[in-house]
């Protein structure tokens, strides 16, 4: 499946669900400078994976079309609803991919946008001192995390806990 049987608001809502995903889980870390490193680890993801993706389906053209979005500097800071706005985003898509994808293309789209909100929020360490301590992943991420699993249509606890596709 590719992109031609979603409108284009459909298709523009799938590609802004990624940004919208990163800048949710990126503004539960706290201070400016995690959210900076957070959303750099976002921009990573996307890099790596379109790098990756070899597939010509649905997956592989939204991580195309992301990136090239990014790579043209679409990623803008979080603002102060960017938690709602996220799993906002997160729940239109997973609507979207629920009427018109095939249930392996929408999966493949819901675990990479988790592994997004998962690879947010392990980039940035939480508390501590110095650098020390404190934990990889806030208690306030792993609820936005929950919560965006959940908007995704991946409320079965096996599902949250899979890897995303690499």
């Amino acid at each position: 499946m590719a992109r031609e049987p979603f409108t284009d608001d459909q298709w523009q809502q799938l590609q802004e669900a990624g940004p919208a995903i990163a800048r949710a889980v990126a503004s539960a870390a706290g201070s400016t400078g995690q959210t900076e490193a957070e959303l750099e680890a976002f921009l990573r993801l996307v890099d790596r994976t379109q790098t990756e993706a070899t597939d010509s389906g649905l997956l592989g053209q939204l991580i195309s079309e992301v990136h090239t979005l990014l790579a043209a500097g679409s990623l803008a800071q979080p603002t102060d609803d960017a938690i709602a706005d996220g799993i906002h985003a997160a729940r239109r898509a997973g609507a979207v991919l629920a009427v018109v994808a095939d249930n392996r293309d929408a999966r493949a789209v819901r675990l990479w946008l988790l592994d997004i909100a998962r690879t947010v929020a392990q980039a940035a360490r939480e508390g501590g001192i110095l650098g020390l301590g404190g934990e990889d992943v806030s208690g306030p991420e792993r609820e936005t995390i929950a919560a965006i699993s959940d908007a995704l249509g991946l409320s079965e606890p096996t599902d949250a806990s899979e890897p995303g596709p690499d």
